[in-house]
């Protein structure tokens, strides 16, 4: 992956436009109005990853699982799925880079509820990118500042 080592790899557009691919496989359930598990991709900006990094990278998740779309549902074609994903984890690993410095806001004087999310969020990122050691060290911090 892009994100560890040598800087993030440009992320090449996916061979079916994002938005399209959306509007096709995913806002029939994660619309404005469904809502479905509390994610709508109406809103969200393909283009700006780093402003929904946390949905796009449970996206990600999700997709490479094969949980999304659900089974008996509509899906891309292997092509299709291959590239919008290697294209999304492209994007979010430039995202990250632009924006480095990963739980390091977090004050230690925040709730334990906002504490515990942004550990959600790492968790979910080790999934993605097990082998980033700033993932990691931000995951160590956080727990810490939470015990």
């Amino acid at each position: 992956m892009g994100f560890v080592g040598g800087g993030a790899a440009l992320a090449q557009p996916p061979s079916v436009a994002p938005r399209a691919l959306l509007t096709q496989y995913c806002a029939a359930c994660h619309s404005d109005a469904r809502k479905t598990a509390g994610i709508s991709f109406e809103r969200l900006d393909p283009a700006n990853m780093a402003a929904a990094a946390p949905v796009w990278e449970k996206a990600l998740h999700k997709l490479r699982d094969g949980e999304m779309p659900p089974p008996g549902l509509p899906r891309p074609d292997a092509s299709a799925a291959a590239s919008f994903m290697q294209w999304l984890e492209a994007s979010l690993d430039q995202a990250a880079q632009a924006r480095p410095n990963p739980g390091g806001g977090i004050a230690l004087s925040q709730s334990p509820g906002r504490l515990r999310d942004a550990i959600a969020h790492l968790e979910a990122a080790l999934e993605i990118r097990p082998d980033a050691p700033e993932v990691q060290q931000a995951l160590a911090r956080l727990r810490a500042a939470g015990q």
